[in-house]
């Protein structure tokens, strides 16, 4: 969001609450008590809780090196009869090499922006991205729109495959913000996506159905040499 677009945005909520600019000088918010507020700590085996964590929202979690990771990726889309998907990650190459040399049909997202674009990922049968961070706590994904990184890839293909660094684990979303709490807000993606487990959602009943507002299956690659 540039700052003309923030500045029009915030002036429409202005007037009804008698406004005419932002607050500036906001209170200093209290002190975090870390030993109620955090139930994961820095030095905790952060690799081992996110692996569980992340198994006990319904993600396939595989302990990966360097090496295997392409491997172990092209086996499970053989497994699950994938015929086309796309890649969205800062340095597509290496994975889109080993993609296409095993016989995939890769789609270009990039070729097609806009809603076109979007619309387009509808017909992919899975989608593989990296992530900004993994949360340890909730076994979360953190996944940021940009121009790397299509929004779709993570919340539109029926299935995902997550590429987590052992060092992109964190401890919980106290540590995730405060690492943006420098970004001036023209820094800030578009769209951050905090993704724990596939999509889920029940009706007043309480039936609980998988995969109807976004993908059913969640495949996460913990590379533990990285």
């Amino acid at each position: 969001m540039t700052r003309s677009t923030r500045e029009s945005f915030l002036s429409r909520l202005h007037k009804p609450l008698g406004r005419t600019s932002t607050i500036t000088n906001v209170p200093t918010p209290p002190e975090v008590d870390e030993s109620i507020a955090r139930l994961v700590q820095p030095d905790d085996d952060l690799f081992a809780v996110f692996c569980e964590k992340a198994a006990a929202t319904g993600m396939k979690v595989h302990q990966v090196t360097g090496d295997s990771l392409y491997e172990t990726i092209t086996a499970r889309l053989r497994e699950e009869n994938v015929r086309k998907l796309s890649v969205s990650m800062n340095d597509p190459m290496a994975t889109e090499s080993a993609i296409k040399s095993a016989g995939f049909e890769l789609h270009d997202w990039k070729a097609v922006p806009g809603k076109d674009g979007l619309d387009a990922q509808f017909d992919l049968d899975a989608g593989i991205t990296d992530v900004h961070n993994a949360i340890a706590e909730t076994g979360s994904l953190i996944c940021q729109s940009g121009s790397s990184h299509t929004r779709g890839m993570s919340l539109i293909v029926p299935w995902h495959l997550a590429i987590v660094k052992k060092s992109q684990i964190m401890p919980d979303l106290i540590d995730f913000w405060n690492d943006r709490s420098s970004l001036s807000p023209d820094q800030m993606p578009a769209s951050i996506a905090i993704i724990t487990g596939p999509s889920k959602t029940a009706d007043i009943e309480g039936v609980l159905i998988t995969g109807v507002h976004g993908p059913a299956m969640v495949d996460v690659f913990v590379v533990e040499d990285q």
